[in-house]
């Protein structure tokens, strides 16, 4: 009976009637990178929202290479994003693979409120480098392949003499990690309104509830208590054997624009 209805559902869904028929409560979306806690944000609104994560990979990915290929163009891009959403009408959106695509999302939906989840760069560096460890590339989805690929750029032929040891695991140089950790954050203070804009420190999610339920504007009984949900399953310390000054140097060079931003937006 499911398949049976299945093209009759997908027909309501180009028409005006699907709005109604699935009405949403609230919109919104968390922008922040992987390894900030965008797996927490999603679990958080889903016992009473519809709420996602990473959804629809393979595809949002493909439109996101195509974008930063220029086989895409803008407008082609916002058609397929608002077919995405008309398709699924989430109530709640947490993907890393979103971010890029803020100032389109932040213009289709005037009136959606955006999360941007954020990790310190020393310790997001630690977290997606033993995430690419415990998930090597040989064992992932190609999309997944490319998303990393097109963030963090490809791993290199040849290492630093500094960044040797990132070599035995086929990593992305910390120029890749860190010039994306500073992209991806700037492109969404950038492009997304003050007034819709949350910005939520990863180590204060535990005691965010207040701040996220006021925000999107629901009752603080509706979400549900944060936790760990997505954490490496092991820790290789491979940065152990980098320099500490030599990760701080890269970090003042990449990150540290978009640190004093943050550090501005949250005072303000």
């Amino acid at each position: 009976m499911t398949e049976l209805l299945r093209p009759i559902k997908s027909a309501i869904k180009q028409t005006p009637l699907w709005p109604l028929l699935r009405p949403r409560r609230i919109h919104a979306y968390n922008l922040g990178a992987g390894r900030t806690g965008t797996t927490t944000v999603a679990r958080i609104f889903g016992d009473s929202y519809r709420s996602a994560h990473e959804s629809r990979p393979a595809e949002t990915i493909a439109l996101l290479e195509e974008y930063w290929a220029g086989k895409a163009s803008e407008q082609e891009v916002r058609e397929t994003l608002r077919d995405r959403d008309r398709r699924h009408r989430y109530e709640f959106e947490s993907s890393p693979y979103l971010g890029p695509f803020a100032e389109h999302l932040a213009d289709i939906f005037p009136t959606a409120k955006f999360v941007l989840t954020v990790r310190a760069p020393r310790k997001w560096l630690r977290s997606v480098i033993d995430k690419c460890i415990n998930s090597p590339r040989d064992e992932l989805a190609e999309h997944y392949v490319a998303l990393r690929d097109l963030c963090y750029g490809r791993p290199p032929d040849q290492y630093s003499d500094e960044e040797a040891v990132l070599a035995s695991h086929n990593l992305h140089s910390l120029d890749g990690y860190l010039q994306y950790w500073a992209w991806h954050n700037q492109t969404v203070l950038n492009h997304v309104p003050e007034d819709r804009l949350l910005v939520l420190r990863t180590r204060m999610l535990s005691n965010s509830l207040p701040q996220l339920a006021a925000f999107v504007g629901v009752n603080q009984s509706a979400l549900s208590a944060p936790g760990r949900k997505n954490a490496s399953s092991d820790r290789h310390h491979v940065l152990d054997d980098v320099s500490e000054e030599y990760i701080q140097e890269l970090i003042d060079v990449h990150c540290r624009e978009t640190i004093n931003a943050l550090q501005a937006h949250w005072s303000g």
